[in-house]
């Protein structure tokens, strides 16, 4: 009885004298344990995943962790420009959560997330006018904020005019990307004049530019609108250019405003979506106070 119960309490100091993350060999050994890759279940995210003709002249390399909303914003992409350059186009998304997908990305020594194109990392394009140079790092805008949809299509439509693969279709998509969805609204003559700087296609701003859309309707007698697509060439640069806080709007050139709504005045700054630091009632309040001071 007592030799049992000595073994016992072998046992139980065996167990925790063992670090987490390790387990005992056969000899009794603390041996390394590793993360479980075990690709074969359901739900798993694979080391490495590829997609698109494997002959395809332009490879793009991704370099990501998975699952993270850099990854899935950037892979989505990457996934409809396949489908788009077809079959002139593959993509290998390296998930570097894992060990293999770690080793994988020290070989072209990336100092972060990001992808490359045919083994280029970046390169200089002219975007509304100036010279830029692009750094293919972190996710796809507005997910990150290096690099945009129109950067990378302009690089992979060099490489394909490089291996004479050149399609004027891929060029058409690039020029639509140079304004976007920019667009204005209102009277052009008034002394109020409102622009809003968001990246419209994107669905975290639907609601935003639905009630934007109503309340320029409301004004658009005495106040002139301007909605810029910060996805497009033109409107990053003009954003860039605005130094505005965030995505947001300006109003007569200022962000900040003092405004009063049901007897409460505070400051308010104009940027991020609607309700989350701005409200409806705020951005009417200061427009009618701007109207105000300019007698209309």
């Amino acid at each position: 009885m007592i030799l049992a119960l000595a073994l016992l309490g072998l046992a139980v100091v065996n167990l925790v004298s063992t670090p987490r993350g390790r387990s005992r060999s056969a000899g009794g050994e603390a041996a390394e344990q590793g993360p479980s890759h075990d690709h074969g279940k359901p739900g798993k995210i694979p080391d490495v995943e590829e997609f698109g003709p494997k002959d395809a002249p332009i490879e793009i390399v991704a370099y990501y962790p998975r699952p993270s909303a850099d990854a899935e914003s950037t892979l989505t992409l990457l996934r409809r420009l396949v489908a788009e350059y077809d079959p002139h186009l593959r993509v290998k998304a390296v998930n570097i959560a894992t060990r293999k997908g770690r080793r994988e990305a020290q070989g072209p020594g990336l100092p972060e997330d990001g992808l490359t194109v045919n083994g280029r990392r970046d390169f200089a394009r002219v975007v509304s006018g100036n010279l830029r140079k692009i750094e293919f790092s972190e996710a796809v805008y507005p997910t990150g904020s290096r690099w945009r949809e129109a950067d990378l299509r302009a690089l992979i439509n060099l490489e394909l005019r490089h291996q004479h693969l050149y399609a004027k279709k891929y060029e058409q998509e690039l020029e639509s990307l140079k304004t976007g969805q920019t667009y204005s609204v209102g009277n052009p003559q008034s002394k109020v004049r409102v622009k809003a700087y968001y990246p419209m296609p994107e669905q975290c701003v639907d609601v935003t530019f639905k009630v934007l859309k109503e309340v320029a309707e409301e004004y658009k007698d005495r106040v002139y609108f301007e909605f810029i697509d910060t996805v497009s060439d033109d409107g990053f640069t003009e954003w860039c250019d605005a130094h505005t806080l965030c995505h947001g709007i300006l109003i007569d050139g200022k962000q900040e405003y003092e405004v009063t709504v049901n007897g409460e005045t505070k400051k308010v700054t104009f940027f991020a979506p609607l309700d989350t630091e701005w409200t409806r009632a705020e951005l009417e309040a200061a427009l009618n106070a701007e109207l105000a001071a300019v007698g209309q």
